[in-house]
Formats: structure tokens, sequence, C-alpha cells
């Protein structure tokens, strides 16, 4: 048997794209039919819908290096059918649906020919293709044999009003062969429409039906006589490229076809090409439910060529599509868009694949919904009251479905105080679904930190501290799939555990005044802190900021704790801790009745579980002034301090900057006791320096005093020694 290198034979069956004026068959789309034998050749600028192929080899051979090749040579849209036992395979690949096919081979031979690949091609309108890719025997008298069984199955089998085409290794080298003339009894030779090898000799060719052949632009050649006069000497001159015209009408399936509904990350392949009403392809995709985190859509290069992505939206209060995005990488079809936007997240969206370079350009696109667990929990767990409930350590999204190949993905946030996350997973009916887990991004097949793939029921995953990798704060992504072919109803839950890090403080923890301090709280639990507040502090100010995700609110009540019910004031953003409270505490002249120094509650609280950091700062604008000298100097004129009933004030000694002393004196014609004290305020039975009498006590801090002059707050406290005393001024002086 030999095997001919057969290049290329087109046969155009309607309008050739730009070789016939405009005039000529205006509403007429082609259909081009390729014969040919070389799996290595490029067949870029080809654009046929249908294929006879000898030699059908790729790769391995393998269905899936079958698959790539034609979607890399023809495009995504194309289908084949292929004679895989013959000793040198054939095909049949179309760009429309092959309804069905097979082998006929009653007269096989030991050297492989015989065999006739059929495929019953649907075709637009009322008329459906077959084309017969066959090889027949180099022995005449066979040959003509393997002709007439050829046209037995083709009487039987072929309805009479559909076209007809048989082409393939013919092995006919002259227009006397018998089996040429017993194939014109059924089918029309368009001569000339076969083609020559470079040895002179001639093997394959292709013949169609009167019903086809009959919408040749010139008129076909009906019999045998005229096709005697083909002139095969000089097909030499027509080695590679024979192409005929024909006015067959596929115009409706050359309209844009219509747009495809995306399932939830279930990736769909395509092709663009530069053939006009093929040189894009439209799809839609609508999330299911709202409590959305985000939305992607994500375009892959399939083969070579460079496809551009588009994206728009449906909007209602126009009624028209809205552009949003245009990804468009030179030289790949590599692309991906996300969104963020609220705004945006349930809407109609309108995704297009553009053709931008190359021949046929095959690529594969998906769209899929990030859900944000915490928000689908609320909406499937509503309250009696309607209202909003806070998070809580256990989440959970009943009734949720995921579709044959597809993917349900959702996010949830683990605080930086979590000891440890449990992920459930139990599967409601349908097929088996597998498990994905994996931090700050969606997981996928090849990306995820942890992931189960079996039948079980029901899927448990544990991660701590000692997971590999372990739990960290962040953004945690679990992917449900549906490995098919059912689709699957599952349930899944989360549930976080307390408590990472320092163990839980109980009791009110006291602040420094400026000095941020780190803590935690767990789902509707509370922490407290106290600050004590000076008599000249004027006003007060307290920030929350969080390390990490989670929800901390920020609530004061003055000199009693906080509650949700009788706080006076409140910060508490939604999504994060990021809190604020300020306020003015009032002139430092009107001084209140005791005790000082005054101890104010700040609580914070819960309504997700959150680590955070806390700050409280008093300060004295009316009574402390910094000079042009950089000295800072307090000053108090005209008050009573009773002994019952300390008086205790404040300064700020900042960081960074060095001083050389501060100096606090008490100008009196009474009897007073003056004591000083670093960060802590002071008494008569605690304190760093004191001073007494009725001749203006005075302390002196230095560098070379113990304790010696850091920064910090440096409290100072003034009692009578008599029931009450009067002093004319207090005054510290802060000199760099």
């Amino acid at each position: 048997m030999r095997l001919k290198t057969c290049r290329r034979l087109f046969i155009s069956l309607a309008l050739w794209l730009g070789s016939l004026s405009a005039s000529v068959w205006a509403d007429e789309l082609p259909l081009r039919i390729l014969l040919a034998n070389d799996p290595a050749a490029n067949y870029a600028t080809d654009q046929p819908a249908v294929i006879l192929f000898q030699n059908f080899v790729a790769g391995d051979n393998s269905e899936a290096a079958i698959s790539h090749w034609v979607t890399t040579a023809f495009g995504g849209e194309f289908s084949y059918a292929r004679d895989a036992k013959s000793l040198i395979p054939s095909g049949v690949i179309s760009r429309f649906s092959i309804i069905k096919h097979g082998v006929w081979n009653n007269l096989e031979t030991k050297a492989g020919d015989g065999r006739s690949l059929y495929a019953h091609i649907d075709l637009p309108g009322k008329k459906d293709l077959w084309v017969i890719n066959t090889h027949f025997s180099l022995d005449p008298k066979q040959r003509l044999a393997q002709a007439y069984d050829l046209l037995d199955h083709l009487a039987v089998a072929v309805p009479e009003n559909d076209y007809l085409l048989v082409g393939g290794q013919l092995n006919i080298t002259g227009i006397d062969d018998p089996a040429l003339a017993a194939l014109q009894k059924l089918l029309q030779l368009e001569g000339p429409l076969l083609i020559k090898q470079e040895d002179g000799e001639v093997y394959n060719w292709l013949l169609t039906d009167a019903d086809l052949a009959q919408y040749q632009d010139a008129a076909p050649q009906k019999n045998k006589a005229a096709a005697k006069n083909l002139d095969l000497g000089n097909l030499q001159r027509n080695l590679y490229r024979l192409i005929k015209n024909y006015r067959l009408d596929l115009s409706g399936f050359f309209q844009p076809p219509p747009p495809v509904t995306l399932e939830n990350a279930v990736t769909v392949d395509g092709s663009v090409s530069p053939v006009l009403a093929r040189n894009l392809n439209e799809y839609r995709f609508t999330p299911a439910f709202p409590a959305l985190e985000s939305l992607h859509i994500e375009m892959e290069s399939a083969g070579p060529g460079d496809a551009d992505l588009q994206l728009a939206y449906w909007s209602y209060s126009s009624n028209s599509w809205v552009f949003y995005a245009n990804r468009a990488t030179p030289g790949t079809s590599d692309e991906s868009i996300t969104i963020t936007d609220r705004n945006l997240l349930n809407r109609e969206w309108r995704i297009i694949v553009q053709y931008s370079a190359g021949s046929v350009v095959p690529y594969r696109v998906r769209a899929f919904a990030v859900y944000d667990l915490q928000n689908l929990h609320n909406l499937l767990h509503p309250s009696h009251t309607g209202a909003t409930p806070p998070p809580g350590a256990v989440t959970s999204a009943p009734w949720q479905n995921v579709q044959p190949g597809g993917w349900q993905f959702y996010a949830f946030n683990v605080p930086a105080n979590a000891a440890g996350l449990q992920i459930e997973a139990e599967r409601t009916h349908g097929g088996p679904v597998h498990l994905y887990v994996q931090k700050d991004s969606p997981p996928w097949f090849n990306n995820a930190l942890f992931q189960i793939q079996n039948n079980d029921i029901v899927h448990t995953l544990s991660i701590d501290g000692t997971s590999n990798p372990p739990l960290t704060a962040g953004r945690w992504y679990v992917g449900i799939q549906a490995p098919g072919p059912q689709d699957t109803g599952f349930e899944l839950t989360t549930t976080l555990s307390c408590c990472a890090g320092a163990p839980t403080v109980t009791g009110d923890i006291p602040l420094a005044n400026g000095v941020p301090v780190t803590g935690s709280v767990w789902f509707g639990d509370w922490q407290y802190y106290t600050l004590n507040l000076p008599v000249n502090a004027t006003r007060l100010e307290i920030t929350l900021t969080g390390n990490g995700p989670g929800d901390g609110d920020l609530y004061y009540d003055g000199s009693q704790r906080p509650t949700l019910r009788t706080t006076t004031t409140s910060s508490r953003q939604r999504g994060r801790t990021q809190e604020h409270l300020a306020y003015n505490l009032g002139s430092p002249w009107a001084i209140l009745p005791g005790p000082w120094p005054h101890p104010v509650y700040i609580g914070v609280y819960g309504y997700s579980a959150a680590a955070y950091e806390v700050t409280a700062t008093w300060s004295d604008g009316l009574t402390t002034q910094t000079l042009p000298s950089g000295e800072q100097v307090f000053s108090m004129q005209n008050i009573y301090v009773y002994d019952a009933d300390p008086l205790v004030f404040a300064i700020q000694v900042p960081a960074g900057t060095r001083y050389s002393n501060l100096r606090i004196t008490a100008q009196t014609p009474d009897d007073i006791a003056l004591y000083v004290r670093r960060d802590i305020p002071p008494d008569k039975y605690t304190f760093d320096f004191s001073a007494g009498g009725t001749n203006a006590p005075e302390v002196m801090v230095t560098g070379a005093t113990n304790p010696s002059l850091t920064a910090g707050t440096w409290w100072f406290a003034v009692y009578s020694n008599n029931q009450r005393s009067s002093i004319t001024q207090l005054r510290a002086e802060l000199r760099p």
C-alpha cells in the first residue's frame, strides 16, 4: 500500500469570501470542503467547514491528542469521526454537528483498503450532508468490487434528497478506470476535482452527487463522455490548490451564534476566527444568589492565536447593556476580570470573546461567583425580627447545588484569635462532591492547600496551628466541585474555635495615656479597659484598629462599664475594626468633686471575633503650653485642695526629645504635700518623689534622679495637711 502526500484540495460549495463580486449571491455564504492528508501542514488560512482527512494521526493518537489537534488546527467548535482501526486512519472533521458515523468494511483486504468511513452531518436547513472518506485497493478488480459495494451502502443509507460527498484515496490513475465509471453512475466528477501526486500519478479524488453539483457556478459536467475529456496530464499545473464555487446557501449558519449561558465555574471550550460572523462568541452569566463577595470571568488559551475578553452588565435603569471592561493582552488569550463592586454583583453579565489575531483561535472560558459565607448564612437563616443577626462562630449554607464539572465557591474570615477551623460538606443528593480549601483566593484543581476527593457523604476537614500549613488569620476560600456526571446538592458548615494567642484577660485592663495595647474578643464577648484622667485633662480620644479580619466595636460610657443598651456613645463600622471616638471634657477650672484621678471605662465588643490595638489618649491643651524654646509649661491658679480629696494632675513627657529636667512647684500660704510618680497616679503611700510644707514645696526630676526623667506620663498629686488649703499657683516646667 502506498501513501502519497496530498497537500490540499478545496471545493468551495457556495460563495468563497472575496473571490466573487458583491453582486453575486449576496445572501449566500460559503461552505468549504478540504481534502488533505498531512497532519503537520498549516491550515490557518483555509477556513474549511468539512474536512476529509487521510493519515489522521496526532501525538500518541489518544482521544485527547486527536481532540487537541482538531481544536488547534481548525477550532473548538469542530467535531470529528475517526476510523482508528484502519492501518492508515481516516477521518471526517466538521464545523457542523455529526449526527452519526460508522465504517463500512465488507470488502476489506489484508492490506487495509476497502474501509469507508461515513459521517452524517446536520447542515442548516432541510437537507443534510453525507460525507464518505474511503480507501480503494490498488488492484483494479478489487477496486471495482469495492466501488460497487460502496454504491450498495449509499443506496440504502443515504436519503435521496440529502447531499452526498465521496472522497479519499481511490487509487484511480486514469479516466477510463472501471471503478470511476461505476461511481459516476451516482456521483458527478467536477473536473478537474482531483489531485495529482508529485510522481505524476493520481490517487485522491473528490466526487459529489447531482444535488450538490447543481450549485456550481459553471454548468456541471454530467456525463461520462465529458469526463473522458479530462486532461490528466495538465494536472501538474494545479497540483496543490483546486477550487470550485457553488451556490449552496448556508447563510443561516453564519448568523452570529446565540449567547451561551454559563453555569457557575463550568469551563466551556470555544474558538473564534477572522471569518465574518465567527469572529466573536457571546456568553451570559447570572449569579444564582445574592450575598456575593466577587465575580470572576477567566479565559485561557487552548492553542495558538489571540482572543480578547470584553464584559458588560445589564442596566435596569437604562434598559441596555453597559460596558464594564476590556482585556486585550497582545499575543495571548489568557485574560481575566474580577468584579467586586457590590452594586454590580447581582446583575446579568454579557461576556464577549473577540477574535484578535491568528487563524482559528481556540480558548476556554468560565465565569464563577464567590459567595460571602457569613452573608449567605444570614440570608438562609433569617431572624424572627427581620434584623441582621451578628456573626457567630458557626456559619452554614444549606440547600446548595453544583452542576456536573462545575464549582461553588465560598469565602469567610478567620480572625487572628481563632485556634481552629472545621469545615464540613455534607452531600444531600446527587453525585459525589470534592472539597478544596485555599487561602487568599478561590481554590482550583492544582492550587488547593487542602483537598478531599472521595465519594463519602460527609467531608470533614480540621485545620489548626499544627496543620501543614497552619491556620492563620485572613480570608479563606472553600471550593465544592462536582466531578459528574450528576449535579449534587450539599450543605456547607464552618466552625471556628477560640482562642489562639495570649490567654483572655478577665476584669478591667488599665491603659496608660497614649500607649497602644493589643487585645482580642470572641464573638459576642466584651473586653473592658480603664483610663485614669487627671484634673487638667480637657480632651479624650480613643482609637481601635484591627489586626487582621474581624469586626470589633468601640464603646464609651464614662465612669461605668458600657453595655449594648446603656452606652453613651459608640463607634460601630460594619465589616472591619477601625473605630474612633473623641470627647471634650470641659474646663479644668470647673473642677469636679473627687475622687481623683478620675477613671473612665472603655469597652470593646466582638460583633465578630477580632484582634485589635486600642489606644486612649487624654490631652490638656488649655493648661499646658509649648514655648518657642521647646519648653512645656503647665500652670493652674487659685485652686483649693482638701485633706480627704486630693487633686491629681499630669504632664506628658514626649518620646523622641531629650529633656534636662521636670520641675513641679506649688505656691501656697498653707500646709500641703506634693507627691510625684511616673506612669501611675501617686498617693501618700506610693510615690517616687515628695515635698511638703508651707514654703512652696518643689520636686525636681532630672536624668540623675532615681527614677530618672524619661518619656511617659508624670503624675503629681496635691494633698492638704489641713482641712482645706488654698494654692495660688501650681506649675510644672519641662525644659529641653
